[in-house]
């Protein structure tokens, strides 16, 4: 039942929502994390190198998807590498496979940017590591780690994860694409606070780490940028939260007493009626 309670909570969230119709850049780069999710949580499971082959060459190419890909995709292989060390699989295969995949696809940007400097200074140039910094690499290190800048990004960053702004509605900001709804559904809080409760005391612990720490690493990206709460530089967070809000309400159904299916029953109409009320007061008809 859960991947099932996946797809249709992923379909209703209003942030997934939202900017799978608003033709922009923002939700490109899921496919990309998703895949790579599949391929590691995969490998986890039944040890086969080419699901995380898979993966990470999924995270090399997402890349190229939207602004906020190369820090999100490089840090989701930090992720990869860093469950693969703690759950014991240190062995040299292991940790070169996701780099070598990860590595092939952005080492054949690089081949393409070198034959095509011009084009370097209106893309990555741009959002990921200025012209200047490649020339200077100190200079960018300077740039990027002063105390101002770290403030500002730490303040963007923990302001993400603010509870009132990722399940209540507040006043629409000119230029929103979320016209002031918020990006969940405030019905999501309690299969959510569910399987975030199954995750710790019956999930793998290595898949629990991969999950708490792409939900960590996933808002870093966002906090780049200058704005508070750019939700279209973090989309990847929704199917990480949506996966486990899925779990929990599928574990309800999956307890032998009736009241637990009984109370998965009244939250789904809950979730049905969270949606169509953001649908029909937001004016997305």
């Amino acid at each position: 039942m859960a991947p099932i309670a996946a797809a249709l909570l992923l379909m209703a969230t209003p942030a997934h929502f939202v900017f799978a119709r608003t033709g922009i850049d923002a939700i490109y780069s899921l496919p990309f994390a998703l895949t790579w999710l599949i391929g590691v949580i995969g490998y986890l499971r039944v040890g086969e190198p080419w699901r995380l082959g898979i993966g990470a060459f999924a995270l090399g190419v997402g890349i190229y998807a939207q602004p906020a890909g190369p820090l999100t995709m490089g840090l989701f292989l930090a992720v990869t590498l860093t469950v693969l060390w703690v759950s014991g699989r240190r062995d040299v295969r292991s940790l070169a496979v996701p780099l070598v995949c990860f590595s092939a696809p952005v080492i054949a940007g690089a081949l393409w940017f070198a034959a095509n400097p011009h084009a370097y200074a209106e893309t990555f140039g741009r959002w990921a590591i200025h012209p200047a910094h490649l020339r200077f690499p100190l200079d960018g290190l300077r740039a990027f780690v002063n105390w101002n800048t770290l403030g500002t990004r730490a303040s963007l960053y923990w302001g993400f994860f603010d509870p009132s702004w990722l399940f209540l509605d507040e006043p629409a900001r000119p230029g929103s694409a979320l016209q002031g709804a918020a990006p969940f559904l405030l019905a999501t809080v309690v299969p959510l606070v569910a399987g975030i409760s199954w995750r710790l005391r019956t999930g793998p612990a290595d898949a629990t780490v991969l999950w708490l720490a792409s939900l960590a690493v996933a808002p870093l990206a966002a906090s780049t940028f200058g704005e508070p709460h750019a939700f279209a530089s973090a989309l990847v967070v929704t199917p990480l939260v949506v996966i486990v809000a899925a779990y929990g309400l599928a574990s309800w159904f999956a307890n032998g007493h009736r009241a637990w299916r009984v109370a998965g029953w009244l939250v789904i109409a809950a979730l049905a009626l969270d949606f169509a009320r953001f649908y029909a007061f937001r004016g997305l008809g």
